[in-house]
């Protein structure tokens, strides 16, 4: 039941980010935003990327800070109300300036969302199970794209006002559920109770992340990964619209199951697979990773150069299917590598990176497609011809995936090595959770079990442990 109202927040969540999009392909002032608020093309991209992003980055630190200090189910629910109040006054805009309040306000609450969600997870279930854990939450990525790309659907039939209203409404009753039906799990409860009684400060947790070569390489792969799937996000309509205008509405449909069942079948999978490999092979997760963003590069090259709609939306099917089972494993091996009461900072910095990257790539590709196009044959210097942006698209995302598997296999080899080193120390390193170093208490459970230490933990408490005793010496 947690895992689904989780699940729920999630997809409400990525349901509202992905919406304004849908939003703005209307023929007239009820049925596009862009028409009744009068957005130029700079507010429109302003509003899509950074408005919402900047904010959502910055909070990031502070919320995933939180997410270790107060409790999750409580953050999680305020948050939840008040970016859907956010989303629902969209409903009453009537410029630009109010849309980017709302926005900013969207980014600001939404960025506690996944620090308090991964958070809970972790202590909910057990290192055997997280990985599917991670993977079935992992599907409110593709539900809540699957809904904004329906939304059109809605949108055409009663505006785009009551459209912002009911996903707003949608989002509050899934907090209330949430708050009256998940009870807060024990701080670290798959580890030691004594990791409540030191919270490591931001700075801490961000030395630890760039002292552990796992987690370095982890996140630049992550980072590589985001870059290409906030590009297909981004451009990936404007694309079909500019080479089937006549099919956008029939676009608009077979994506949206596309997303969903290929989005979620991906990542169902990765996390399955990740749990069923790793007692066997502990670098499976991030082996997942690599080489279904690999497998992927030839089904986005079918997607985006041969001009045949039926072969394109097949070709991105499997696409999906094949390079959306990362995330959930990429989130065990960052759950599992650093100690349990660090996750809600660890989960923030991870994303701040990633979403830094990934927001940065669209601007980007924007910039390429104005200045490149004339260089393209058969462009024709017009804004709605596909070259304009199928061979950018196509080398940004291609590059993304390789570099992106690239960074994983190294992850990989990190992860065996780190591991190995963390084995073969003393029985009170493996077992140690990362506690203050100048707490006296720590003695106490310097020879306790501990069922689901982190190993990465035992080794960050070895380095304080030992800076502490030079330092009394």
């Amino acid at each position: 039941v947690a895992l689904s109202l989780l699940l729920l927040i999630y997809i409400n969540s990525q349901w509202e980010r992905s919406l304004l999009p849908y939003l703005a392909n209307g023929e007239d002032a009820s049925t596009n935003i862009s028409i009744a608020v009068g957005l130029s093309g700079t507010q429109y991209a302003f509003l899509t990327g950074w408005a919402f992003s900047l904010l959502y980055v910055l909070a990031g630190l502070f919320m995933g800070r939180a997410a270790d200090q107060v409790s999750r189910r409580l953050l999680l629910f305020v948050s939840c109300l008040l970016w859907n109040v956010c989303t629902a006054l969209c409903a009453l805009a009537t410029t630009f300036w109010h849309l980017l309040v709302l926005r900013l306000g969207l980014g600001l609450f939404q960025a506690a969302c996944a620090p308090a969600s991964y958070s809970l997870i972790s202590d909910m279930f057990p290192k055997g199970m997280r990985s599917t854990a991670n993977g079935v939450y992992a599907f409110g990525v593709y539900f809540g794209g699957s809904l904004a790309s329906l939304s059109v659907a809605l949108s055409a039939s009663f505006g785009w006002r009551v459209t912002f209203l009911c996903v707003g409404v949608f989002g509050i009753a899934a907090g209330i559920l949430f708050m009256l039906f998940v009870r807060e799990p024990p701080r670290g409860s798959t580890a030691d109770s004594k990791l409540a009684a030191f919270i490591p400060s931001f700075w801490q947790a961000s030395k630890f992340l760039v002292s552990v070569r796992t987690l370095r390489w982890l996140t630049a792969a992550s980072a590589v990964r985001f870059a290409g799937g906030y590009a297909l996000g981004s451009y990936l309509p404007q694309y079909f619209h500019r080479l089937y205008p006549e099919m956008y509405v029939l676009y608009g449909y077979i994506n949206s199951a596309i997303v969903f069942f290929g989005g979620v079948s991906s990542a169902y999978l990765g996390g399955y697979l990740g749990d069923k490999l790793n007692s066997q092979y502990p670098q499976a997760n991030a082996l997942i990773c690599g080489y279904g963003a690999a497998l992927s590069v030839p089904f986005v090259c079918m997607t985006l150069l041969i001009d045949n709609f039926a072969l394109n939306l097949v070709s991105l099917f499997f696409a999906y299917l094949t390079a959306e089972c990362w995330l959930g494993p990429a989130m065990s091996i960052l759950q599992e590598f650093s100690p349990a009461n660090m996750h809600g900072a660890a989960t923030g910095i991870f994303l701040l990176v990633g979403t830094a990257v990934g927001v940065t790539t669209p601007l980007l590709i924007g910039v390429a497609d104005d200045y490149f196009s004339p260089l393209i044959p058969d462009s024709k210097d017009t804004r709605e011809h596909p070259d304009r942006v199928r061979y950018i698209l196509c080398l940004v995302v291609c590059c993304s995936y390789i570099g992106c598997c690239i960074c994983f296999w190294i992850t990989s080899k990190c992860f065996v090595k780190e591991q190995t080193l963390i084995l073969a120390g003393t029985a009170v390193t493996h077992t140690t959770p990362l506690l203050d170093p100048l707490d006296p208490s720590i003695d106490s459970v310097k020879n306790r079990d501990a069922r689901d230490v982190s190993p990465c933990s035992s080794l960050f408490n070895r380095r304080h442990l030992s800076n502490s005793a030079d330092e009394s010496s």
